[in-house]
Parts: structure tokens; C-alpha cells; sequence
């Protein structure tokens, strides 16, 4: 019988690979932790699931497509980045009423400008948690090289409500 040995991890003697417990000193003979079949199932769901998040991402930069302008007849609701967040933060389901998919002009104070996108940051203290993103047109960047953090703007955008990470998200936005 040529059965496969193996090192007892606890006092070293050879033991079968198939056995349960060392016959020596009663220590479990476990297989490490990647070479158990749930380990890797759990694996590829997390894969899948990152991959499938990153894939329905559409937060890039801006390219010059047809979704660098918002098509719409209708008047921006105006609104301050303070009452935008404290809308979604007290009830996420009316604020989708009331903004999601609808065009908003949000005015706030500059947290940070970068590559696509500009964090808008609410003057109230009690919702410092919590941010707008404004993702402008690429045909915004000169004119947002003349702005820094602490500074006020006044975006507007198609709003497309609150995002898992708590922060509020407009799309498609145009300096005012």
C-alpha cells in the first residue's frame, strides 16, 4: 500500500495524508486553507463581483461623445451641495424623487479638482461625511484650471443620485 505521507505540523512525525489526526501526538491533519474547494469559490464570486463593479463603472474622464452634454428642455433644479447631501442623507428614496436623473445646479465650495471629476464638499459640519461629485465636460478643464480648493462654484449637471461609498454623483456638468 503506497498511500501518501505526509509531516504532522505539530510534532513532525510521518503521518498519511488522508488521515484525520496524527496517531502520534491527536493533531488535526487539515488541508491549508487554499486547497479547500470553498476557499476558491468564495474567490471567484469576489472576482466576479469586482469585475462586474468595475465594468458598470462609467466614471472616467470625459471623452468628447455625445455624453459630454445633457439634452434637456427643461429648467435645473437649484440647489446648494448642503441640501443636495442632507436630501439623500435623510431619505435616499425621496431625493431619487426628487433629483435622480433630473438636471441640478449645485453650488458648494471646492474640495478638490481632479482628473474627470470635482469634490464638492457641504459647509455643514454634521454631514462632513459626505460629498458631491461633479463629473464635468472635457470642454470644462481651462476653466477649472482658474479654481482651487476652498473656492466657490456652481455646477450644473444631471444628477444621478447617491452611490454606495455615501457621496451624491452628477454627471455630464457644465460650469456656471
Amino acid at each position: 500500500m503506497s498511500e501518501k505521507m505526509t509531516k504532522c505540523k505539530s510534532c513532525g512525525n510521518d503521518i498519511a495524508s488522508s488521515a484525520k489526526a496524527c496517531p502520534n501526538c491527536g493533531a488535526k491533519n487539515s488541508k491549508p486553507i487554499f486547497k479547500k474547494w470553498w476557499f476558491w469559490v468564495i474567490i471567484v464570486v469576489l472576482l466576479i463581483a469586482i469585475i462586474g463593479a468595475a465594468g458598470g463603472d462609467d466614471t472616467g474622464s470625459s471623452s468628447a461623445s455625445g455624453n459630454d452634454v445633457v439634452q434637456s428642455t427643461e429648467a435645473a433644479i437649484k440647489v446648494s451641495a448642503d441640501d443636495l447631501i442632507r436630501a439623500y442623507v435623510n431619505n435616499s428614496v425621496s431625493a431619487d424623487a426628487q433629483y435622480k436623473d433630473k438636471l441640478v445646479t449645485v453650488s458648494g465650495t471646492i474640495y478638490s479638482i481632479n482628473e474627470g471629476y470635482v469634490i464638492i464638499e457641504p459647509d455643514s459640519d454634521d454631514l462632513w461625511l459626505n460629498n458631491v461629485y461633479a463629473y464635468y465636460n472635457s470642454g470644462e478643464v481651462e476653466e477649472l484650471a482658474a479654481y482651487a480648493k476652498g473656492d466657490k462654484i456652481t455646477m450644473t449637471g444631471e444628477c444621478k443620485g447617491e452611490n454606495i461609498m455615501s457621496y451624491v454623483e452628477i454627471k455630464y456638468c457644465t460650469i456656471n
